[in-house]
């Protein structure tokens, strides 16, 4: 599963990638200290994350428009097929043809 520091990072105030202007120091303190002093402890670094983006929501520091599908058929006999949510989309290590 994609770790959400790489989508929360963009907002940062001093990211690159923060096209939008978009600043909240609260959400700054959180991302590093996710980051830096709760890189090891994965409950209190996820409790920082979770804050962070609570607070982008609420201040609507972005707004999802679009969301992509990729639709795909499937015969009913191919059995086995993993489909991942994040990178390699497919995985056929355990196919097999059922009859």
């Amino acid at each position: 599963m994609g770790d959400p520091i790489n989508f929360l990072d963009v907002f940062e105030s001093d990211s690159s990638y923060n096209v939008s202007g978009w600043k909240n120091k609260e959400y700054d303190k959180l991302l590093d200290e996710s980051e830096n002093d709760y890189g090891n402890k994965p409950v209190q670094r996820w409790q920082r994350l979770v804050k962070a983006e609570k607070i982008l929501m609420n201040d609507q520091a972005t707004v999802p428009l679009i969301q992509t599908a990729n639709p795909q058929l499937l015969k009913s006999k191919v059995k086995g097929v993993t489909f991942n949510p994040v990178g390699i989309p497919y995985d056929f290590k355990n196919v097999y043809i059922a009859n």
